[in-house]
């Protein structure tokens, strides 16, 4: 018998933040516009049809992770940034399930022109006690 499979996310796309980061002195000085995405994974088993934050996530809370990570510490690379904002949802949100995050830095310091260069990371992991 067939059994359909589910895949749930909660999503933030498009959030932009002005940070003091980068790889030189200039930039971290300067500062950048940064955009993240972030999607972030629940159980297939959750109970979507309740209307209720019991089984999910809130976006609102992923906003606060992304806001918090970029007026952080000031970091060099943005596959720092990407690894923090994954490290705190996993921490904070006790339904994800797993997560990814694109960070762009608008406008790059390169040669041309560039509308934005970063990264994407992903992870899972498992919740036991569920």
């Amino acid at each position: 018998m067939y059994e359909p499979e589910e895949t749930k996310c909660v999503f933030v796309e498009g959030l932009e933040v002005f940070a003091h980061h980068g790889f030189t002195a200039e930039e971290q000085q300067l500062g950048h516009r940064f955009r993240f995405d972030l999607e972030v994974q629940v159980p297939a088993d959750s109970e979507w049809g309740i209307d209720s934050f019991a089984d999910t996530v809130d976006y609102v809370d992923l906003a606060a992770i992304v806001q918090e990570v970029a007026a952080g510490g000031r970091v060099r690379l943005v596959e720092t940034l990407a690894a923090r904002v994954l490290d705190l949802v996993e921490e904070r949100l006790p339904h994800a399930t797993g997560a990814r995050v694109k960070v762009a830095k608008l406008q790059p310091p390169v040669p041309g022109v560039v509308a934005a260069a970063g990264v994407v990371l992903e992870r899972r992991w498992s919740r036991t006690g569920r």
